[in-house]
């Protein structure tokens, strides 16, 4: 079986967020690497290492955007829990593959 190597955009760059590319960088590199960055905040503070591994690493401040690059297979949501549903919702319905910090939803009521 052939293993794809998988271009993936980090939704939410804060301390998790970049500690799940370093992650994948340093001991996953075979898996995928980081193509893409969505964060709220114009720019934020990165590693020094993830600046230097992707120093040209297209960067939105909107999400949606994100999800519009074709070349990006995979997602890995970090934001906040509140804001997991429906930036999951809109990963699948771009046809993205997703990686979701848990909880997907709140409330078990969301959840249905």
């Amino acid at each position: 079986m052939q293993q794809t190597c998988h271009r993936i955009g980090f939704i939410a760059f804060g301390q998790r967020g970049q500690q799940l590319a370093e992650t994948l960088i340093n001991q996953l590199p075979e898996y995928g690497y980081p193509a893409a960055v969505a964060d709220l905040r114009e720019k934020p503070v990165v590693s020094p290492l993830f600046s230097f591994r992707c120093p040209d690493i297209p960067y939105f401040t909107d999400y949606r955007d994100l999800l519009k690059m074709p070349e990006i297979d995979t997602v890995i949501i970090s934001t906040y829990e509140d804001t997991h549903l429906q930036i999951v919702k809109d990963a699948i319905e771009a046809g993205k593959a997703v990686y979701c910090e848990k909880p997907i939803v709140p409330t078990l009521e969301q959840a249905e």
